[in-house]
């Protein structure tokens, strides 16, 4: 038995090194952070509302990089999304806006979230309160 077993370890290191390496790249996106928001704010405009969003996220290039952000309602209907068109290597933060939101009448705030292209959307959403 501990034959067998050191024949079964000794006897194949390319695939106990394929396993370990296929594992670690499974692993890479749980190492890769989400898109956070730093700051929002919203303006009421005559066209609509005006948000404004500071992103932070780590961009390293078109392999990981913010690719957009929405705006949903408390109810969790999304009213606005928008791409991010291209990574902002060495900028930690930056901000993005949308004019012309169309918010029904009485809503109090609007939540807004980001994505990555590896990660996906952001696991919390940002409350921004819509003062007139």
């Amino acid at each position: 038995m501990i034959a067998a077993a050191r024949a079964m370890w000794h006897g194949a290191p390319m695939r106990r090194i394929a396993a370990l390496l296929t594992g670690l790249l499974m692993a890479m996106p749980c190492l890769a952070d989400a898109p956070s928001i730093i700051a929002a704010e919203a303006r009421p405009g005559r066209m609509g509302w005006t948000i404004r969003v500071t992103l932070r996220h780590h961009d390293s290039g078109w392999d990981h990089f913010a690719s957009g952000w929405s705006i949903s309602l408390p109810d969790g209907e999304t009213i606005a999304t928008d791409d991010i068109p291209g990574p902002h290597v060495g900028q930690m933060e930056f901000a993005v806006v949308m004019k012309g939101v169309d918010v029904p009448a009485g809503t109090a705030y609007v939540l807004v979230r980001a994505r990555c292209n590896l990660v996906g959307w952001s696991a919390e959403a940002t409350r921004v309160d819509l003062r007139p």
